[in-house]
């Protein structure tokens, strides 16, 4: 079972390949996450995790067509990025991509304009992480998240999206 960290920096995670572009210790394979193809062999992952590394770079639809290939048939993506409408997504020059809970749609096999790429992802789960607010808002977020994008985001912004996304196998 191989297991990806991308771009590890300070998180190297036991049991899975840390990948990064600084040659550090815990570094197992140095690669620039922002040249394709990645050196892994086509559906050779059970998991891919990445931890606010998709809006540091370049191209999301070549990172997610990368991701698709690389991992098994019903192999998980999961990862964490920043909200569009908190503070610190905009704030922090180096974040090129931004993301909403209809992000994730354009990688799905019935979304209306995914004509983009040939990477398909049946949604696993979407969650918004506020760390900061009571637990109503909480409630709010977890049982109607599309309410919360569109009525309250702006108001009190979420810090993260957490996701997980599965390769369908068609």
């Amino acid at each position: 079972m191989n297991k990806l960290n991308i771009w590890c920096w300070t998180k190297s995670i036991d049991w899975y390949i840390n990948v990064d572009s600084l040659k550090l210790p815990w570094v197992d394979v140095v690669h620039d996450l922002n040249s394709y193809p990645y050196p892994f062999e086509d559906d050779s992952c059970d998991e891919i995790w990445a931890d606010n590394v998709i809006e540091h770079l370049d191209d999301m639809i070549l990172l997610f067509e990368e991701i698709y290939r690389i991992l098994k048939p019903w192999g998980v993506f999961r990862g964490i990025v920043p909200y569009f409408a908190h503070p610190c997504a905009f704030a922090d020059p180096t974040h090129k991509q931004y993301f909403s809970l209809g992000t994730f749609d354009y990688f799905t096999k019935d979304f209306e304009y995914n004509f983009y790429t040939n990477a398909r992802f049946e949604i696993t789960q979407l969650k918004l992480i506020i760390w900061w607010i009571s637990g109503l808002f909480k409630f709010v977020t977890k049982r109607k998240p599309r309410f919360y994008e569109l009525y309250i985001s702006r108001i009190f912004p979420a810090s993260w999206i957490e996701f997980i996304l599965t390769k369908t196998h068609d």
